[in-house]
């Protein structure tokens, strides 16, 4: 076997992360975990981080008065959001 064709073990498995869609899911994990970080007690306490998908982050609130903030400052916590993994990550914010 050639050296062109030998993987480091990270790029192994990225690329079996990708191929199965787990990175996804994954992040999504990780960003509940990270939640109460990026956006403070109150909200983390009264919403819950359901779904990634296409960069829409979906999130769960169940207090109106709360959704209504949470509507007025969307471009906030996606930029929160993206400054705290340092990238890209989210471009837009549902509010179930």
């Amino acid at each position: 076997m050639g050296d062109g064709n030998l993987k480091t073990l990270s790029q192994a498995l990225d690329d079996f992360v990708s191929s199965f869609k787990v990175s996804n899911k994954m992040f999504e994990i990780t960003l509940s975990e990270d939640w109460e970080e990026i956006v403070g007690k109150l909200l983390a306490r009264n919403t819950i981080v359901k779904k990634i998908d296409k960069k829409v982050l979906y999130i769960e609130c169940q207090i109106s008065a709360l959704k209504q903030e949470l509507f007025y400052n969307k471009s906030l916590i996606i930029q929160k959001v993206n400054e705290h993994y340092k990238k890209d990550v989210i471009k837009d914010l549902f509010i179930q």
